[in-house]
């Protein structure tokens, strides 16, 4: 329990009870009924879903997986970037919504965001590309809350986009720079870059946001899986177990 934290180290340790040789698989089964996965909005996801977080945490990279995975399940999607900020940020987005076949639109100010919008109404999905924010720069703040206002409210998800690389209080501190957006969902990018998630699920936990994605390298759209206990085990130090053969022990052999 090295790497969980807080209220949810707390919570695993409360009237635990278990023998020397049951300890991994208690705490592994304590760990995977508290554990908080939107799977209704995996499935469903809402008209809008606006991707947010600091920079650095390749929001752009992982909006475009996002994209590819509901465009190959049949749902029609769009993109629209507010980051007309970033040097290369609306080419970087546009050359990945061209590879994957995905219209992109950049929305620079309120009425070019009601416009695109309209255009991709009658999309399944939007996927809703933004700029990193700072605690300081209080006008970008404002700019950005400002273009998501005119989002439909009633159909419209915040993901919030986070690394498990972080510290906890570093997870605190960007969670309260976006908390006015009342994010409803954690992606969790550069699971490839830490031996562990335990601060990401002590996070989740901490502030009632459940897991929706994993993204594990830099590939579009390979990198991306969808949160499920097994991916969460798999990534606790001291509690994985090898994918690779139990799917090979129930895929049938050909004779």
């Amino acid at each position: 329990l090295n790497y969980i934290s807080g209220s949810f180290k707390s919570y695993l340790l409360k009237d635990f009870d278990a023998g020397e040789n049951e300890v991994a698989s208690a705490l592994g089964d304590k760990i995977v009924k508290s554990v908080l996965i939107d799977y209704q909005a995996l499935v469903h996801p809402s008209h809008f879903m606006v991707f947010i977080g600091p920079t650095g945490t390749g929001k752009t990279t992982t909006l475009a997986k996002v994209a590819h995975l509901y465009a190959s399940e049949g749902k029609k999607v769009a993109i629209i970037t507010l980051d007309s900020y970033r040097v290369g940020a609306y080419e970087q987005v546009k050359a990945f919504g061209d590879a994957l076949g995905i219209p992109v639109d950049l929305a620079r100010a309120e009425d070019e965001l009601i416009r695109a919008c309209e255009k991709y109404s009658w999309y399944d999905l939007i996927l809703v590309d933004t700029m990193g924010l700072s605690h300081k720069d209080v006008e970008l703040n404002l700019r950005l809350k400002g273009l998501t206002a005119q989002l439909d409210k009633r159909n419209t998800s915040y993901v919030l986009n986070i690394s498990p690389s972080m510290k906890e209080e570093d997870l605190v501190e960007h969670y309260m720079r976006y908390r006015e957006f009342n994010p409803n969902g954690l992606i969790v990018t550069k699971l490839d870059e830490t031996e562990t998630i335990g601060n990401v699920l002590s996070f989740s936990y901490t502030s009632k946001l459940p897991l929706l994605f994993f993204t594990d390298g830099q590939r579009v759209p390979e990198d991306l899986q969808k949160a499920s206990t097994s991916l969460i085990l798999e990534n606790l130090k001291g509690f994985g177990f090898d994918m690779k053969s139990a799917r090979a022990q129930v895929t049938p052999r050909s004779f």
